[in-house]
């Protein structure tokens, strides 16, 4: 399986930290301290606890969001599915998104 894209949204350093797509083979990031590499390599879990963003700017009196979420894109192949449905007692749910074609298969 690759991990193809990733995407955190309200988490630690993340607002939003909008798609970030990795190719096939070597991975390396790199950056100063105290901006998120920790965080990236945590999503990478896909379990990710609620620890929302909040940054020096954001107002005291204004609530968070306490929800975080971690969007990601995968290739796999159909052996390796397999597995992974099996791995979860034959249940894994696949969100699937409509394209124009589809929903006009549905009227």
């Amino acid at each position: 399986m690759q991990i193809r894209k990733l995407r955190l949204l309200n988490y630690k350093s993340f607002a939003d930290s909008g798609w970030l797509s990795f190719s096939s083979g070597f991975t390396v990031v790199i950056g100063k301290n105290n901006v998120g590499k920790t965080a990236l390599l945590e999503a990478f879990n896909l379990e990710i606890a609620n620890k929302p963003h909040r940054s020096q700017s954001s107002d005291p009196g204004v609530p968070v969001n306490p929800q975080s979420t971690a969007d990601v894109e995968v290739q796999t192949t159909g052996q390796e599915f397999k597995l992974i449905n099996l791995a979860h007692g034959g249940e894994v749910d696949v969100p699937v998104p409509m394209t124009p074609e589809s929903q006009a298969e549905r009227l």
